[in-house]
């Protein structure tokens, strides 16, 4: 019989402290993405009514870097978040995630080109998404190493489904890899590289992730040059994943009445502005869920967009205090993207909800949805 597990010293302290760290760092993804949201939504607007050439394509510029920052930290979240080690994972998912955050420093820095070969619909995995990111982005950060100050340098994801393996297939444009070396890169502590740059420890580890799941990965030359490295996992056939955003469409809210609920007045003003000047809605605008529920309990409105968490009364707050028929023009809209208990609620509701930062075309495609027009 196996004895009691003890702690060892010191090691609830630390994780009180890996706790708070989490704790401060989901509260700053959700201020850092209001901020992107201003400056998104302002952008956006901005640029809709500008008749000047050049300042039109400066505000499409700020537009782009804004959301690609808003990219980048949803990216980060969905890999640092943890996951049940028998929750099925995406696969398209993980990858999306880690190009998020590749694709700028391989295209900047050393000019590699980039691109991703879907291979249809995948089923999910029996790994999870976060662990998958761990992999992928493994391979990805040595492939950059290796093309570094190479000729032509290209980097290619190929995802595809083969019976009961998904694969991920990443080879990079750079010299062929001696076969002594290939030998041994899942070895702890081997490295080509210099000390500085790298531990050994990433593919083994790599390699360890996926034999818990049935997984497995390889490195192998291609020709005339590049190499392939090839990550496999076993498909679990539950549910398949079609991992494609939903398609914005071009929505006229002429004619219908939405009320807007957020405490930051620079998020009522840009959201705002975006049904309105841009879809052409009736915008009403509060600052409360106390506000809020006045506002419901005496007035109709065709599609609510409603912030999560306000001081006093929360948006899930509102939430539980309307009817069925209101319950149905909920759109949630949310910068704490981190907290799994908001994102856990959010899908209890089968409500569509919008991830701050978010782009003109998601917010009247979601409320074009709501109101019959999307």
């Amino acid at each position: 019989m196996n004895g009691p597990t003890h702690s060892s010293p010191g090691s609830e302290s630390h994780d009180g402290r890996i706790e708070s760290v989490g704790t401060l760092f989901a509260e700053a993804i959700h201020d850092v993405n209001n901020m992107l949201q201003v400056i998104t939504g302002l952008a956006q607007t901005e640029a809709a009514r500008s008749d000047n050439e050049r300042a039109t394509d400066a505000l499409r510029q700020i537009d782009a870097a804004a959301r690609l920052a808003g990219d980048l930290t949803r990216a980060l979240l969905d890999i640092a978040r943890s996951s049940e080690c028998d929750e099925p994972g995406d696969v398209s998912e993980a990858v999306r995630c880690v190009l998020a955050m590749f694709t700028p420093r391989l295209t900047d820095r050393i000019g590699c080109q980039v691109s991703w070969v879907k291979g249809g619909p995948l089923p999910s995995v029996a790994i999870s998404t976060a662990d998958l990111a761990v992999v992928v982005s493994n391979v990805i950060k040595n492939a950059a190493d290796a093309l570094r100050g190479t000729r032509d340098p290209r980097l290619i994801v190929t995802t595809s489904v083969d019976g009961e393996r998904v694969t991920v297939d990443i080879w990079n444009s750079g010299d062929a890899i001696p076969e002594e070396v290939i030998a041994r890169v899942f070895d702890p502590f081997f490295s080509t590289k210099p000390a500085q740059m790298g531990t050994g420890l990433g593919l083994g580890i790599c390699r360890r992730l996926l034999s818990s799941c049935g997984g497995d990965i390889r490195v192998e030359n291609s020709r005339p040059r590049g190499v392939h490295v090839y990550v496999e996992v076993p498909a679990v056939r539950a549910q398949c994943v079609v991992n494609e955003r939903p398609r914005a469409v071009s929505t006229s809210l002429r004619g219908h009445r939405v009320l807007l609920v957020d405490d930051d007045v620079a998020i009522r003003q840009v959201v705002g502005d975006i049904a309105a000047v841009l879809g052409g809605a009736d915008v009403v605008t509060c600052e409360s869920g106390e506000a809020a529920l006045e506002m419901l309990g005496r007035e109709d409105f065709d599609a609510v967009i409603l912030d999560i968490r306000m001081p006093g009364i929360s948006g899930i707050d509102v939430y539980r205090a309307l009817s069925d028929s209101q319950k149905a023009r909920i759109i949630f809209l949310t910068g704490d993207t981190a907290n799994r208990g908001i994102r856990d609620f959010i899908s209890s509701t089968h409500r569509p909800a919008l991830y701050k930062p978010i782009g003109s075309s998601d917010v009247l495609d979601a409320v074009g949805r709501v109101v019959g027009t999307g």
